[in-house]
């Protein structure tokens, strides 16, 4: 047996071990009996696996109207919103009521309860992505990209960006970048570049008064010649191959987007270490399961991929909520269309390391993400949205 393949088996008897913890937990400090609160995420979980697996089979080769009118017909069950999230919560409250459990006792066995259907029920999703997804190879699809990268007061870190897509592994790309009305000298070293790309490539400086990321990306947009656009945040870092193993998905005609793995760049202390530990989850667990069922949430910024026609259909980028990544990628799932997600495609960035700067970042991503909930409240209340 391969060095390759012990490794897969590890990481499945961990993920088993953390998918069972909390069963292991109610058996040693609760009734055995009140696993059946489990029972109905489980289920929900096998019923997602064995629809995605006959989706794909009755679809293979079909295209992206009637990709659609079958998922809507999979995934139009609520049992799996009521499974997920529902029929636990109320079991785990008429237990804790009829049994006459104390305060503390309730809180931490409520607590379990949400720790598995908020955490633990994306692990076998996630695993059953990784290990049992066959995915296709596609080694000769590389159509022409743009790329866009937005930027505003950038100075101090754009060369590295522009050097990254420079030194990326993708014959056909043209590069456009927005200085987005800098005081900096951002426009002047972007300019620097310009005779940089050759050999198929192409690379553009534009300037325009500054109206924030969103009308950058829009204004780039106008002048993109390629079908497939790529948006990179300008204080990012790509690998190698992040372009050609994110551009791969567009093989597939449902694909309409594609997020990136977004990765730490500057190391420096215990709280860039935690946030890298969150990004680290938050893309291999949650990623993972979205984007088995085609419904990544966000398109990060940072390296996200998409098909221009969708953008522009969809209305564009918008400037009313702080999270003009979160909102194009609901307005994008809102017509079924299927966005995937690349760990192998990834993008470094800085992160605050310090508190009053991570207290503006997650200020900015909460109050950006409550503003796109309530645009799009009528994700809760219409039936037509399925699983998203």
């Amino acid at each position: 047996m391969k060095n390759k393949d012990y490794g897969k088996i590890i990481v499945l008897l961990l993920s088993v071990i953390i998918f069972i913890f909390p069963f292991l937990l109610f058996v040693i400090f609760f009734r055995a009996s009140y696993m059946i609160i489990f029972a109905f995420p489980a289920t929900s979980i096998v019923y997602l696996i064995l629809s995605n697996s006959k989706e794909k089979k009755k679809n293979k080769n079909k295209n992206n109207n009637v990709y659609t009118k079958k998922r809507k017909k999979e995934f139009g069950i609520p049992f799996v919103i009521l499974g997920f999230v529902v029929f636990p919560i109320i079991f785990s409250i008429i237990i804790s009521f009829v049994d006459r459990l104390d305060f503390y006792t309730i809180v931490v066995f409520l607590s379990l309860v949400t720790l598995f259907i908020t955490t633990g029920f994306y692990i076998p999703l996630s695993i059953y992505e990784r290990y049992f997804i066959k995915k296709e190879k596609v080694l000769d699809f590389l159509p022409p990209v743009t790329i866009i990268i937005p930027a505003y007061n950038e100075e101090t870190g754009i060369s590295k960006t522009i050097d990254s897509i420079f030194e990326a592994d993708y014959p056909t790309k043209e590069v456009i970048v927005v200085d987005d009305g800098s005081t900096d000298k951002t426009y002047s070293i972007a300019s620097t570049y310009k005779n940089k790309f050759k050999n198929g490539s192409s690379y553009y400086v534009i300037h325009k008064l500054n109206g924030g990321k969103a009308s950058a990306i829009n204004y780039a947009l106008r002048f993109s010649k390629s079908e497939i656009v790529i948006i990179i945040d300008a204080d990012s870092i790509i690998n190698k191959f992040a372009i050609k193993n994110i551009v791969k998905h567009f093989y597939d005609e449902n694909v309409v987007a594609v997020g990136g793995y977004i990765g730490v760049y500057n190391f420096s202390n215990i709280l860039t270490n935690c946030t890298a530990l969150e990004l680290t989850n938050a893309w291999n667990l949650l990623g993972r399961a979205f984007s088995l069922l085609g419904i990544v949430m966000i398109v990060p910024g940072a390296l996200g991929a998409f098909r221009k026609k969708t953008i522009i259909e969809r209305g564009l980028y918008e400037k009313d909520t702080l999270t003009e990544d979160y909102d194009l990628t609901l307005k994008i799932l809102k017509t079924n269309g299927k966005i995937g997600y690349e760990n192998s495609s990834i993008s470094y960035t800085d992160i605050p390391n310090n508190l009053k700067d991570l207290y503006r970042q997650r200020k900015r991503w909460y109050t950006g993400n409550f503003q796109t909930i309530i645009k799009h409240i009528n994700i809760f209340t219409n039936p037509a949205y399925n699983l998203l």
